[in-house]
Order: structure tokens, then C-alpha cells, then sequence
């Protein structure tokens, strides 16, 4: 007996494991589409406003709902110790929409059911072309969300009135969605779908307008004249010159009403110009052709001499630069190693700002083995408009320096504070080089003044190569580095 009962239960308890194993596999529901063999299918329902969206196909614009039907089901879709046995999607279409969720992580659009878990990227599309290439229609119909998806997704709408029973005035039928209840959604195309035996509309005759040909101006491209047919154009303008101050003397005598003959005023007419004289009207004169017929004169008489003008200094001083910093050459940092007659060796350091385009602050220390001084200043700088080559600056600030004197017998230490004045010139010899010169004088130490000579070679946009010297009680040299900044 107790082996009986033994043997009952083991039964009961065999039948509780298959049910539960069988309910793990069970289908289980989800909503939106499941990847599967390498294409999409849907799943589930996502509601009227998802499944009424009309989308592209090849047989022309078709519903959500009606695409789904014809992809088909696809296999079947359940899950395994919780987990789907195909990667499932919140969409229609694996992750391509229609509407999908712009701030939802793009690598992890799909799962096993469990979000953020086994992610999947974007899946598979629907296969439109192999659900389409049959020949059978998908049959019209109202998409009607619902839950339940082993039924069919589309209803027969009742129409109250067929196309036969349209009276000549267009009437278009009406749809009785009644029975569908008050959130039904029918979209027209559906509607048009089902109104096969329809009055087709009269078409309105309208009159054909051809479309406005644009044609695009035709530019040439200049053609660069030589020497001799420059020369041939400004001779035209100075006859034409010629020709228009005749008409004004014309003008004038006429204004003037005079009883001497018109002829005896005129000046000959050149040839060229006799032709047109008839088409320039008195009444048209130029006030500035006196100023006009000194410019085609003057430019006339150039173009006729083949030999060059020879080079003064003034064209020199007014040729053009291809490198022109302007205010930029009084914004720099320099650092130069110098050697003093009295002081020894050392390094030089300044710094210099611009401002408005004509004013300069600097700050120049100099240290050296037994002399160091510190100047702050202010400066002014202009360059001529018609001499872009030449610079002129002005400085003067405060300075403090510091000597110190040994020698076998004496040793001594001075310290003075004064004030210095500079006035100096700079010429761009070209783009990259640059010589400068001035005088200066200094109030401490007793006073002195300095001759001193500068020059700039250019290495790159902001950066100079520099060598200075001055002559005066404390003779020095230097070379040094300047970056513009």
C-alpha cells in the first residue's frame, strides 16, 4: 500500500513538471514586430494611430495593418525560461518605424524581452517584394486595433450608397462607421479603396503653360590687352576728347550770340571724329571735359613713349608691400642676448603692445653681470598714406638703472632714475626685411645720447630675427628673436 501511494505521487508530480515546462514554452504576447530568418514580421497590435499610417509599396500606398497581413505572422513567436526565442522590437518594422523613439538608444532597439538586455541594433526590413509578388489583392478594409491577433485586422465598412446611385451632381458616399464605435478611424484611402463602382469626377480642362526657359547670360572671359591696343584705345578717347571740346566751344558761341562767324571759333576736326560730331548734341557737355582732355592727354603722352620712366625715390618709397603688418609690427615680445661696454653680458627683454593704430606701450629690463636696467614708456608711430615704406616713431617714458664698478683699487655701486626721449625712423627695404635708426637721450647717469641702429629680417608671418647696436657712454649689441603676436 504505502508502495502505491509512493507510486501516485511521483505520477502527480511528473504531470506538474511537463505542465509547467510546457507553460514556459507557451506563446507569449507581445506587441510591435520580431526578427526572424533574416525578415521582419509583425506581432501583437500597436494601436489605430500606428496601424493606420499609410506607408509605400510597390502596388502604391497601403495601411500599416494591411502591410503586416500580407508579410504574414512569420513563426512562431514564444518564450523560453522567460526569454523570447526571436529578437522582439517596440515598432512595426524591427526598428525602422514608422514612429520610432528619437531619444531610445539606437544599439539597443530590439531584445529577448527584457530591455537593455541581449541588445539588438536597427533589424531587418519588411520583405515587400515577396509579400507583393503574388497576384492577390489585399482586400480593402477598416484597421481596427485590437489585442487579439489570430483574428483578421480588417472589416468590411457598409457603405449606404453605391456609385450607381449617385445622382449627376458628384455625390460622393457616405461610410456608416456607427458600428464601429466613436473612436473608429477610417483613413481615405481605405475609403477610396472600397468605392470601386464610383462616378469618376469630370475632369476640369485647364490650359497647358508651358514652362519659362531660363537661359543664362553668356560671360566672357577677359582677355588681357597688349601694349599696342591700349595705346589705340586711349588715342580713340583723346580724338573723342578733342571732338567734345569743339562741341563746347560750339555751345559757347552760340550762348554767347555773337555776330562773328561759328567756323572761325571751331577748332579742325580730326578725321576720325567728323562722323560722329553729328550725334554729340550742345546741350550735352561735359562741365569737367578741361580736366578730362588733361587726363587723356597726359595718358596718351605716357602710352606713346616706349622707354620706361626712370625710378626716383619717391616711387620707391610708394611701392606696395606684399607683407604688410601695419599696427601688428608694435605688438611684439622680444628676447635678446647683448653685451655691454660697461656692465658685461646679459639679456635683453621687451614687450610692446599697440593701441588705436598709432600708439605704443612698451616695457623693456635689460640684466646684465654688473648692469641692469628697466624703462616703461609710451610711444607714437605713423606712416605716411603716399610713403607705405617709411615709419616714423616718437617715445619717451621713465628708466632706473643700477652700475656696478669694481676694479683692482675702487669699487663702487651707482643707482639713477630719469626719463628718456627716442625719435626714429623705419624703412621696409622689402616684404621680409627692415632697417631702422634714431637717436635718443637719457637723463640718468649724468645724461647721454645714444646713436643707435636697428634691422628686422621676417622668418615667417610672426617672427623676426633682430640685431641692434648703439653708440654712446655704454656702448651695446645684441641679437635677438621677436615673435608678433
Amino acid at each position: 500500500m504505502p508502495k502505491r501511494r509512493l507510486t501516485i505521487h511521483a505520477c502527480v508530480a511528473g504531470v506538474l513538471l511537463a505542465g509547467t515546462a510546457v507553460a514556459k514554452a507557451d506563446v507569449a504576447p507581445w506587441s510591435g514586430s520580431f526578427a526572424a530568418d533574416g525578415q521582419c514580421f509583425c506581432t501583437g497590435s500597436v494601436g489605430r494611430e500606428i496601424d493606420s499610417r499609410i506607408v509605400p509599396t510597390p502596388v502604391g500606398g497601403q495601411s500599416v495593418a494591411q502591410v503586416c497581413e500580407r508579410v504574414g505572422e512569420g513563426p512562431r513567436l514564444q518564450k523560453v525560461n522567460g526569454k523570447f526565442n526571436y529578437t522582439v522590437f517596440e515598432d512595426r518594422q524591427c526598428g525602422h518605424g514608422p514612429i520610432l523613439d528619437t531619444k531610445a538608444d539606437q544599439q539597443c532597439l530590439g531584445h529577448l524581452g527584457v530591455a537593455g538586455e541581449d541588445c539588438a541594433a536597427k533589424g531587418p526590413r519588411w520583405d515587400l517584394d515577396t509579400a507583393y509578388s503574388s497576384t492577390e489583392t489585399p482586400k480593402p478594409g477598416i484597421s481596427v486595433a485590437s489585442s487579439d491577433t489570430s483574428g483578421p485586422r480588417y472589416i468590411q465598412p457598409q457603405v449606404k450608397a453605391s456609385g450607381s446611385q449617385l445622382t449627376q451632381s458628384n455625390k460622393q458616399p457616405e461610410v456608416d462607421t456607427k458600428d464601429f464605435g466613436a473612436s473608429a478611424y477610417i483613413s481615405v484611402e481605405e475609403i477610396a479603396a472600397i468605392r470601386k463602382d464610383a462616378q469618376p469626377l469630370a475632369k476640369v480642362s485647364t490650359p497647358e503653360v508651358k514652362p519659362q526657359v531660363i537661359t543664362k547670360p553668356i560671360i566672357k572671359k577677359p582677355v588681357p590687352e597688349t601694349r599696342e591696343q591700349l595705346r589705340a584705345r586711349q588715342q580713340l578717347h583723346l580724338v573723342e576728347a578733342r571732338e567734345r571740346a569743339r562741341m563746347r566751344a560750339v555751345a559757347e558761341a552760340v550762348a554767347t550770340d555773337t555776330q562773328a562767324p561759328i567756323a572761325s571759333t571751331v577748332l579742325p576736326a580730326p578725321p576720325i571724329a567728323a562722323a560722329k560730331s553729328e550725334e554729340v548734341k550742345p546741350e550735352l557737355v561735359d562741365t569737367d571735359i578741361n580736366s578730362a582732355d588733361e587726363t587723356a592727354m597726359s595718358t596718351a603722352a605716357e602710352l606713346s613713349s616706349d622707354a620706361a620712366p626712370a625710378p626716383t625715390l619717391l616711387s620707391a618709397l610708394q611701392f606696395p608691400l606684399s607683407l604688410n603688418r601695419g599696427s601688428k609690427d608694435f605688438d611684439f615680445i622680444e628676447a635678446a642676448p647683448v653685451n655691454y661696454d660697461f656692465g658685461g653680458a646679459g639679456m635683453r627683454l621687451t614687450a610692446s603692445k599697440s593701441s588705436m593704430d598709432q600708439l605704443q606701450y612698451f616695457l623693456r629690463a635689460s640684466l646684465a653681470e654688473s648692469y641692469q636696467e628697466v624703462a616703461l614708456g609710451l610711444g607714437y608711430f605713423i606712416s605716411p598714406q603716399r610713403l607705405p615704406r617709411l615709419t616714423f616713431m616718437a617715445s619717451s617714458g621713465f628708466e632706473t638703472g643700477r652700475l656696478e664698478f669694481r676694479d683692482d683699487s675702487l669699487e663702487a655701486e651707482l643707482t639713477d632714475t630719469g626719463v628718456f626721449m627716442e625719435v626714429a625712423s623705419r624703412f621696409a627695404v622689402s616684404s621680409q626685411f627692415k632697417l631702422q635708426g634714431g637717436v635718443s637721450y637719457s637723463s640718468f647717469f649724468e645724461g647721454d645720447f645714444i646713436g643707435f641702429g636697428e634691422a628686422l629680417f621676417n622668418l615667417t608671418s610672426d617672427i623676426d630675427l633682430s640685431a641692434r647696436v648703439e653708440a654712446g657712454d655704454n656702448d651695446m649689441l645684441g641679437f635677438g628673436v621677436r615673435y608678433h603676436y
